[in-house]
C-alpha cells in the first residue's frame, strides 16, 4: 500500500512537470513566431531541470522564465519583457543595467506611470506592488498556478486544444500590453 502511494506520488509529479514544461515550450514558439527574441537573462530560463526542481525541491526553486529585450533605452539601459513563475505565472517590464536589474534611475517612476496608462488602456489588471524592481508585472487572464495545480485553466493545459487557446489568450495580453506601452514610453 506505502509503495502503491509512492509510485502514484512519483506519477503526479511527473506529470506536472510535464504540464508545466511542456506550457513553457508552447509559449515560448507561439512568442517567437511573433518574433520576441528570448535572451537567457541571470541564466533564470526555464529548463526540463528548473521545472523538474519547481517539484522536488523545497529551496532556490523559483523564479524562472523567458525574457525578451523590447528596448534599449540609452547606452547602458534595456527595457526587458520578462515572463516568470513564482507559483503562478506573471509577466511584466523589468530595466536591465549593466546586466543587472535597476530601479535606480530618473526615469523609472516616469514608466511606472505609463505602464499604469497603459493598464487603463488595454484593462489588463496589474500588481501594484512599488517594492519591487518591476516596471510593473501582470496575471494572465487564465489562473496559471502551477504550484497549487489545482483549477481547471491548468488542467485545460493537458489537452491540446485548450493548452493552445491558453497560450493564445496569454500571447494576446503580453502583445496587446506591450505594444501600448511602447507607444506610451516613445517620447520619454
Amino acid at each position: 500500500e506505502q509503495v502503491t502511494a509512492a509510485v502514484k506520488t512519483v506519477a503526479l509529479i511527473e506529470a506536472k512537470i510535464e504540464v508545466q514544461y511542456t506550457f513553457w515550450k508552447d509559449l515560448e514558439k507561439a512568442l517567437k513566431d511573433k518574433n520576441y527574441v528570448i535572451e537567457n537573462l541571470f541564466n533564470q530560463q526555464y529548463t526540463r531541470n528548473s521545472v523538474s526542481n519547481f517539484y522536488r525541491k523545497s529551496k532556490n526553486n523559483k523564479w524562472y522564465g523567458m525574457s525578451f529585450k523590447i528596448l534599449n533605452l540609452d547606452s547602458k539601459k534595456m527595457l526587458y519583457l520578462t515572463v516568470e513563475i513564482y507559483g503562478s505565472v506573471y509577466w511584466g517590464f523589468r530595466i536591465i543595467e549593466n546586466e543587472d536589474v535597476t530601479r535606480d534611475f530618473k526615469e523609472f517612476d516616469s514608466l511606472r506611470e505609463k505602464f499604469k496608462e497603459m493598464l487603463s488602456i488595454t484593462g489588463l489588471k496589474c500588481y501594484d506592488d512599488e517594492k519591487t524592481n518591476w516596471i510593473g508585472y501582470l496575471k494572465f487572464n487564465n489562473d496559471l498556478d502551477f504550484r497549487g495545480f489545482n483549477n481547471q485553466d491548468i488542467f485545460n493545459l493537458v489537452n491540446d486544444e485548450l493548452r493552445k487557446e491558453i497560450i493564445q489568450n496569454c500571447v494576446s495580453d503580453i502583445d496587446k500590453g506591450t505594444k501600448v506601452f511602447l507607444e506610451k514610453i516613445k517620447d520619454l
